[in-house]
């Protein structure tokens, strides 16, 4: 016999379900979001094909994620590739082409935009070059804690993996969705290599020895107290090796700087430095010494990607944390670096001088929350060309974020023909902008009008320039990159009216 249901039982599913649609749904979680840069990180120690160099906590995010292995930056010095990435927009466009510049007030940026829509914000930051300091570069608009607790110039990442560890920590307890930017330093210069062999260096006030540079292809500075008599008082350095000496930094007990006066050109194994006492009286004063030993290009390969794989260590220690704090699979990670390094392609061991790609072509890694799917768009894109522009609309995609007002670049989760506008920008070199995308690039100098094209797949390294160009292929190119040079700030007028200690250290670097 069939029975009929209770009449309580009928009413007390109907209550149910009218309460179930009548009621707003539970919110669905959102996306966390872990940034991390790596200072001059080259692309082909990433995605190097023999394998020679080890990054195994790398490749194991690449295997989660999507790699990009034609990613590229948008200029080789620190501060202008970040503010292209926070505010997808060319460094041309945002005005800031050095370090040590002030990052436009009204320029919007990726942190601040999240903040305002409910993220918390951190960042821990590793290079001097990002330090806020006074009016200048002002890059942390928009971070609730920005980390840059370092050396004067530097943090390794076996320091700066303890400030990273501890975002993660309150960020992990705050009830909010969070956006964490990750900065790592290594491997960028100097090339401490560890492990190397020490080379020390004595260091003498007038003919009295006051101590030793424990390791001229190390890290960490000299430092001693020093008592001055008024007047100059002369510094000197001695090792076995050539060096250079990077950063005199004295000063007395009281805080006022003492003048030191040295020109350092490298390629010497004896340096003075004057130290200045403008008193009648003798003063007590601290001493900050930095010296690096020269090598050759041989050397400083070896010890770059012995540094590669010593940052490789901390990126995965981080990783280790997100996943004990169960964080990682449904977070948005996304790993790059701000630019590239020359390693003796093209007679430079730097960065910052040019628009080859050893100096713009960098690592990129897109790990989306789990089971997001949209990945199969990153996987279409990543056959083409990725720019440091798309980074700040990817996340924004993933989060189902309104874009950032002006920005010029577009998701990755949407694949689309990219071209890529490099742009070199460095006092006493001529401004230089290339278009490049995956056969041609094709480089414009400003002052000298010229226009020089590479064929990519023929000459991966930039060696064999063609210089009879069919103009009537590439006319939209060479209008483009006219316009461009034409409309760009130049270098020379930036405001880099940095202070004595912000100067210091970014002179420490090489950036003064």
């Amino acid at each position: 016999m069939l029975r009929r249901p209770a009449l309580t039982g009928c009413l007390a599913l109907l209550g149910a379900l009218a309460a179930a649609c009548s009621s707003d749904p539970e919110p669905a979680p959102r996306t966390n979001v872990v940034l991390i840069v790596v200072d001059t990180l080259r692309a082909d120690h990433v995605f190097d094909a023999d394998d020679s160099v080890a990054t195994p906590r790398i490749d194991e995010l690449a295997r989660d994620g999507v790699a990009f292995p034609n990613a590229f930056s948008h200029a080789s010095w620190t501060l202008p590739s970040h503010t292209a990435l926070f505010s997808s927009r060319q460094p041309s466009q945002t005005g800031v082409l050095l370090n040590a510049q002030r990052v436009p007030d009204d320029l919007p940026l990726l942190a601040e935009h999240l903040a305002e829509r409910g993220y918390a914000t951190e960042a821990v930051v590793s290079l001097c070059s990002l330090i806020p300091a006074g009016e200048l570069i002002r890059l942390d608009r928009g971070f609730e804690r920005f980390d840059d607790r370092m050396h004067r110039v530097m943090n390794q990442a076996e320091d700066a993996i303890g400030n990273a560890r501890a975002a993660v920590e309150r960020l992990a307890a705050d009830p909010r969705p969070f956006f964490l930017f990750a900065h790592f330093a290594d491997p960028h210069q100097p090339y401490t290599a560890h492990g190397t062999v020490a080379r020390p260096a004595d260091v003498f006030l007038g003919d009295d020895k006051i101590g030793a540079v424990p390791n001229l292809a190390g890290f960490a500075p000299f430092r001693a107290k020093l008592a001055l008599a008024p007047g100059e008082n002369t510094l000197t350095v001695r090792a076995p090796v050539s060096f250079t000496v990077r950063y005199v930094g004295a000063q007395t007990t009281d805080g006022e700087r003492i003048e030191a006066r040295f020109v350092d050109h490298s390629g010497a194994t004896e340096r003075e430095v004057v130290l200045v006492n403008d008193t009648d009286a003798p003063v007590d004063a601290d001493l900050e010494l930095w010296a690096w030993d020269d090598c050759d290009e041989p050397e400083a390969r070896r010890r770059y990607r012995l540094e590669v794989e010593y940052l490789d260590r901390y990126v995965g220690e981080l990783l280790d944390d997100l996943r004990e704090r169960g964080l990682y699979d449904d977070s948005l990670i996304v790993f790059t670096a701000d630019h590239g390094e020359g390693l003796g392609e093209h007679g430079l061991l730097d960065h910052g001088l040019s628009c080859f790609d050893e100096q713009i072509h960098v690592p990129l890694i897109v790990k989306p929350p789990a089971g997001d799917p949209r990945r199969a768009g990153l996987a279409d894109s990543a056959r083409g060309l990725a720019r440091h522009v798309d980074v700040a609309p990817t996340i924004l995609h993933a989060l189902d974020v309104p874009m950032l007002a002006g920005g010029t670049g577009s998701s990755l989760f949407e694949p689309a023909e990219r071209v890529l506008l490099a742009e070199t920008h460095a006092l006493g070199v001529e401004d230089n902008f290339a278009l490049r995308d995956l056969r041609w690039k094709l480089f414009h100098g400003r002052e000298t009008g010229s226009f020089v094209l590479f064929d990519l797949q023929a000459d991966p390294d930039e060696l064999r320039p063609i210089l009879e160009i069919d103009e009537a292929r590439f006319a939209p190119w060479m209008e483009r990159l006219r316009d461009v040079a034409a409309s760009s700030p130049d270098a020379a007028n930036v405001n880099r009216d940095a202070d004595d200690e912000t100067r210091a250290r970014m002179k420490a670097m090489g950036y003064f």
